[in-house]
């Protein structure tokens, strides 16, 4: 007597992927809310070189022409 095998079709469906909207906004929102808050605390502001010496001068002139 002879084996027959029966092979059953498995219809498998692919899941479907839901991505929460809402909840990816809020993460990216807050990533760059963090972001922006550590690039502000290590800012360090541009030294420019300032002459003392020749605003006052130029104060003094101002001054001097004025009265």
């Amino acid at each position: 007597m002879e084996k027959r095998y029966s092979f059953a079709v498995l219809k498998i469906n692919d899941m479907a992927v839901t991505r929460l909207k809402r909840k990816n906004r809020k993460d990216k929102s807050v990533a760059s809310v963090r972001r922006t808050t550590l690039k502000n605390q290590s800012f360090k502001p541009v030294m420019k070189m300032v002459d003392i010496e020749k605003i006052k001068e130029d104060f003094k002139t101002k001054k001097a022409s004025k009265g």
